[in-house]
């Protein structure tokens, strides 16, 4: 079973995604800020990371500048409600983006990818 850390400032997003992929038998651990991305992927050593792009304490571009200076064996998968912002988030090796509202049967084949 793979282990996922679903980051997103929004709880019905959190709710949603994550609610999804327990009903699919992941391991999901949620958290609201990237600020607490770092401490949770030491801890956990998730297989999967999907991050939202804005978050109000520290948002996802600024977490995966911290994750790249990593070496970090993890899946990054970008999302975010601007599709601008997410060919950006490639260069801070995000694997894939989707954008919002997610389709999860993309999430899903994305993860098993």
């Amino acid at each position: 079973m793979k282990k996922i850390l679903l980051v997103d400032d929004d709880l019905v997003i959190q709710s949603m995604i994550g609610g999804v992929l327990n009903e699919q038998g992941y391991d999901v651990i949620v958290a609201s800020s990237g600020r607490d991305v770092l401490t949770l992927v030491q801890q956990h050593a998730p297989d999967v990371l999907v991050i939202d792009a804005y978050m109000d304490d520290k948002d996802g571009i600024e977490t995966l500048v911290e994750l790249s200076e990593k070496d970090l064996d993890i899946m990054i998968i970008g999302i975010s409600q601007d599709p601008n912002i997410l060919p950006v988030m490639r260069h801070f090796g995000v694997t894939a983006t989707l954008a919002k509202p997610v389709d999860m049967q993309a999430l899903l084949d994305t993860i098993e990818a």
